[in-house]
């Protein structure tokens, strides 16, 4: 009986473990959710804070990911949103942690980080979703033309929070936006 217990007690574990990880993921990228995302800049800013360390946050807009869904169905929306994610997932390090931020937009934590870095990531990961969509027009389905738009900030000993970062790195990205997409900004440039 105390056997069966312990097998019964082990398998319900199990399942609370994979029901947590799925509350933790997006299902149509595979990358950390917005809900989990938050819990974890909340976490790096205030070890950021305590540490006296680096920490960068980046906002990515696919561009025009409406017109991509009007234009080729959402089936190849979808694809878009998960090509990009998945350049996301190659090209970061592991203590990065890429996130959809919510319909066509992902977040990116940088910890330890400065902001020229993460410029300089940003810009990375541009070139390469912009290059990765590239080589599959050349595939037997055409892909529409997928690039991305990026808005970052950096924080170091300072008093931001969470929602402050979240909000300075989306005014970021509404400037690379409005300066024709396709594009970074440091939220530091438009002081």
């Amino acid at each position: 009986l105390r056997a069966a217990l312990r097998a019964a007690e082990d398998e319900l574990a199990t399942h609370r473990a994979s029901v947590r990880e799925l509350t933790r993921f997006d299902d149509l990228t595979g990358l950390l959710n917005r809900k989990e995302m938050t819990r974890l800049l909340a976490e790096e800013v205030e070890r950021a804070r305590r540490y006296k360390h680096p920490l960068s946050f980046l906002r990515v807009d696919v561009d025009d990911l409406a017109r991509i869904n009007a234009q080729h169905g959402t089936a190849m929306g979808d694809e878009v949103l998960r090509s990009v994610a998945a350049v996301l997932r190659a090209n970061l390090r592991p203590i990065d942690q890429p996130a959809r931020y919510g319909g066509a937009e992902l977040a990116v934590i940088l910890p330890n980080t400065f902001a020229s870095d993460a410029v300089q990531v940003a810009e990375r990961l541009r070139g390469l979703v912009a290059d990765a969509a590239s080589r599959t027009k050349h595939a037997a389905t055409p892909h529409p033309h997928v690039t991305i738009s990026v808005g970052v900030v950096g924080i170091h000993e300072s008093d931001e929070s969470p929602d402050q970062v979240v909000a300075a790195a989306g005014v970021a990205l509404a400037e690379a936006k409005g300066r024709g997409r396709n594009a970074v900004v440091a939220f530091v440039d438009l002081s």
